[in-house]
C-alpha cells in the first residue's frame, strides 16, 4: 500500500486501503479520518469506499453522517456487496440507524 502511494498518491484504491488500515488495524482515528477525507477528495462518488467510511463514522460516534454515506452507497450501487445490516452496526446506533436494518438492501 505504501509503495502504491509512493508511485501514485492519487490512486483512490490505495488511499482507501490505507484509510481502512488506519481505522481497523491501527485505530488511529485522527489519521484515519484524514485519510478517508483524502479518498473522497480524489473521488467523491467512490462507492467501494462508502461502506467502510460509514462504518468508520458509526464507530466514531457520527451516526447521522454514516446514514448519509449508507444512502449514498446504495444510490450509487444498489447491488452493494456489503451487507446493509453491517453498514448500520456500531456503538452509536440509534433508531434512525436501526430502521435501515428493517428496510434491507435497495429499500428506501
Amino acid at each position: 500500500m505504501q509503495k502504491a502511494l509512493e508511485l501514485d498518491d492519487t490512486d483512490v484504491e490505495a488511499n482507501r486501503v490505507l484509510a481502512g488500515y488506519l481505522s481497523w488495524a491501527e485505530w488511529d482515528w485522527e489519521a484515519a479520518d484524514k485519510q478517508w477525507r483524502r479518498v473522497f477528495e480524489l473521488d467523491p462518488n467512490y462507492s467501494a469506499a462508502l461502506p467502510g467510511y460509514a462504518h468508520f463514522l458509526m464507530n466514531t460516534g457520527r451516526p447521522d453522517q454514516a446514514m448519509v454515506k449508507i444512502k449514498q452507497a446504495l444510490e450509487l450501487d444498489p447491488f452493494q456487496r456489503e451487507d446493509p445490516e453491517l453498514l448500520c452496526d456500531g456503538p452509536a446506533a440509534r433508531p434512525p440507524i436501526r430502521r435501515c436494518h428493517r428496510r434491507g438492501p435497495g429499500k428506501r
